[in-house]
Formats: C-alpha cells, sequence, structure tokens
C-alpha cells in the first residue's frame, strides 16, 4: 500500500513539473485590462515571406492547460527561417513572451513545439512574427480559449 502511494505521489508531482508556465494569472489579469492599442506595428506581407502554420493548440476548440503548442514555418523556395527574428507577443498590448517561450520550446530547422504550456483559464491572443534570410516578414495571430 505505501509503495502504491508512493508511486502516485512521484506520478502527480512529475506531471506537475512538466507543465511550464507561458503567462501567469496576473499577467492574464493585467493585459485584459488593458487597452486594445497595438504595441508594434502590423507586419505588412509579402507574398513570398514564410507562412506560419498552427498545428497545435487546435484554435476552434477550447484546451485544458498544459496544452502542447505546435507551429510550422514554411519559408519560400529555398530560403531559411531566421531565428533571431522570432517574437512571441501575448495579448492586445503584445507583452514579449519570446525569451519564455524559447526556452520552452523544442526547436528544429522549421518548427516549433512545446509540450506542456500553462497559461490561465481564460482567452488568449498570442501573435507570432518571422522572417526569412532574405528580411520578408510574416505575422500570424491566434486566440486559444482555456477551460479548466
Amino acid at each position: 500500500m505505501k509503495m502504491i502511494y508512493l508511486l502516485a505521489a512521484s506520478l502527480m508531482l512529475s506531471t506537475q513539473v512538466a507543465a511550464q508556465q507561458l503567462v501567469n494569472q496576473e499577467e492574464y489579469v493585467k493585459y485584459q485590462q488593458l487597452s486594445a492599442t497595438s504595441a508594434i506595428d502590423p507586419v505588412t506581407e509579402d507574398p513570398k515571406a514564410p507562412k506560419i502554420i498552427i498545428f497545435q493548440p487546435e484554435v476552434t476548440k477550447t484546451v485544458k492547460a498544459p496544452f502542447s503548442i505546435e507551429v510550422f514555418f514554411r519559408p519560400y523556395e529555398n530560403q531559411r527561417i531566421s531565428w533571431r527574428s522570432f517574437k512571441a507577443l501575448y495579448g492586445s498590448m503584445q507583452f514579449d513572451i519570446t525569451d519564455r517561450l524559447l526556452k520552452m520550446a523544442t526547436i528544429s530547422d522549421n518548427s516549433l513545439f512545446i509540450s506542456n504550456a500553462d497559461i490561465p483559464v481564460g482567452t488568449h491572443k498570442i501573435t507570432l512574427l518571422i522572417a526569412d534570410e532574405m528580411q520578408r516578414k510574416a505575422q500570424k495571430e491566434f486566440i486559444v480559449a482555456v477551460e479548466k
């Protein structure tokens, strides 16, 4: 019986440690209360700019935290993605969460994956920006609804 309790406790602990907080409750409340004024200039998309494809979370469905984030960046022809240009901005005021997101992410040539992003219950807007080596910029906004 004691062994089962220890096993259950260690599983609970490993699950809790695995989730990584992308946005905390205080930030969520703070940035929901601010006006919708944009902190950055909108990107004028070049037709040859990389395409940003959000695989996860499925933005048409409500998710439970923690959840996975999977994004693919499809460059035009033989161009390469410039990871130095990557930005992740949160909310209407576009609070910069780039460093936080990159610390959690597994990056490959053209994709980004986070297995356990933890965000409070509510509706969240995240804007991703990327450019290729020719400095052609792309921007994609997605909204994710998180439930209990």
